[in-house]
């Protein structure tokens, strides 16, 4: 089997998601959310971009306490406006491939 055939051939990740292919979007620091950490309103946009059906698409580092930024203007997750604003992003990915979170 080339490799080429191994990167486009199915893989069971988990008991709840197996991905149509091995190619995955590594996480990729973006610095584009607001100084309070809300995602920009393209986020959603720029992930269902690199979505594919059955990928796995791995978030920019999300914070999840305003202690841990390390970097200004990354994404949150430690207040309800920071969850909202992750939504469209997460549905829009999720309409054929598999998001996950990366936490800092």
């Amino acid at each position: 089997m080339s490799p080429s055939d191994i990167l486009q051939s199915p893989f069971r990740l988990s008991s709840h998601h197996v991905l149509s292919h091995r190619i995955i979007l590594a996480p990729m620091t973006r610095m584009r959310a607001s100084p309070t950490g809300i995602p920009h309103p393209r986020t959603a946009e720029y992930y269902s971009e690199r979505a594919t059906p059955g990928g796995l698409l791995i978030s920019e580092g999300i914070v999840v306490d305003p202690r841990g930024k390390g970097y200004p203007n990354t994404p949150g997750l430690w207040i309800e406006e920071q969850v909202e604003a992750w939504k469209p992003a997460t549905a829009a990915v999720k309409k054929g491939g598999v998001f996950f979170a990366q936490i800092w």
